[in-house]
């Protein structure tokens, strides 16, 4: 089968591999698509930190074959999960880590970890009716985390990001209002300099999914006295440093909400088809770039300098 591997920096190479074989408990699936996730782009940009990589967790294929243990799914039914190495045109996984594709959902809309991450910290996010929420980076996952607040009964969204285009595409999903990190009015700004204790001064929930140092910092700038910080995005590259004085003198609730166990991803999973099966919650809308396993290197260049119309990309694989 032909595979994609990160060979080295921004080069994946083509390959022929063999077929995975399944064990008892676990399931073979041909490889429909493959999401790109910017997690992944750091890797490619960086290197893997081993001589040879296979990318690729967020996939939607067919089930092929089934072991011998496996009662749950059958060959030919549709299944998405937390699997990785899915750049290739097979995979496999244990079949507690699959789940069975609902037929009303396309493909592209129904990959699952991507929408697994966004359920899940939005579980985690604790959002009251009512609520102001600022939203700082509004790129796939957070124009996806905008909808959910608004789900989850917020009255009033603040979408924040350094690219003009984004802001436009987040009003479409619901922001009130729209900001260049450089011009959030000061009222939404409870920051050390002049500080105060005023349940107005900043908004009542903070979201960062950015995954940036710079995203961080306006995060905890933006939360109000007692108010909420939440990261459901992912960091990496290093540490990060947040100002701790500033969260104390607030007494800012700071959540991680990223879930990285992936058993517990599952439940959030099967939520968010719920979400997408009722029309309450649009991904089909952000996932806007088709590429051939030829062109991934294309494909990963793209996103991370994002040409225009860009959101999300994904491989297709057949």
């Amino acid at each position: 089968m032909k595979a994609a591997i990160l060979k080295d920096k921004q080069c994946f190479e083509i390959i022929d591999i063999p077929i995975p074989e399944i064990g008892d408990e676990e399931v073979l699936f041909r490889v429909s698509i493959c999401g790109l996730c910017a997690s992944e782009s750091f890797y490619w940009k960086n290197g893997s930190g081993a001589l040879e990589s296979f990318l690729g967790h967020e996939p939607i294929g067919i089930v092929e074959a089934v072991g011998k243990r496996v009662t749950a799914l059958r060959e030919g039914d549709r299944v998405t999960g937390t699997v990785t190495g899915c750049f290739a045109e097979y995979a496999k996984a244990h079949f507690m880590d699959l789940v069975k594709v609902p037929d009303s959902l396309c493909d592209t809309e129904a990959m699952g970890e991507p929408l697994s991450c966004l359920i899940s910290g939005a579980l985690n996010t604790p959002v009251d009716l009512g609520d102001t929420v600022a939203v700082i980076g509004v790129g796939y996952f957070g124009l996806g985390f905008l909808q959910l607040m608004a789900i989850k009964g917020a009255a009033h969204l603040i979408a924040i990001d350094i690219r003009e285009e984004a802001l436009k595409t987040a009003k479409l999903f619901g922001a009130s209002e729209i900001y260049h990190p450089d011009e959030v009015p000061r009222n939404y700004l409870n920051v050390l300099e002049d500080f105060s204790r005023s349940l107005d001064i900043g908004v009542d929930v903070s979201v960062e999914a950015t995954g940036t140092q710079e995203g961080l910092n306006l995060s905890v700038d933006m939360a109000r006295q007692h108010g909420i910080l939440t990261i459901p995005g992912y960091h990496q590259g290093g540490d990060r440093s947040i100002n701790m004085q500033l969260l104390n003198l607030k007494a800012v609730q700071m959540i991680n909400a990223h879930e990285a166990i992936e058993h517990e991803r599952i439940m959030p999973m099967k939520r968010g088809f719920k979400l997408l099966e009722s029309k309450k919650l649009d991904m089909k809308s952000l996932v806007t770039h088709e590429y051939g396993l030829a062109e991934i290197n294309h494909a990963f260049n793209d996103m991370e300098i994002k040409p225009s119309g860009y959101i999300k990309g994904y491989i297709k694989m057949m």
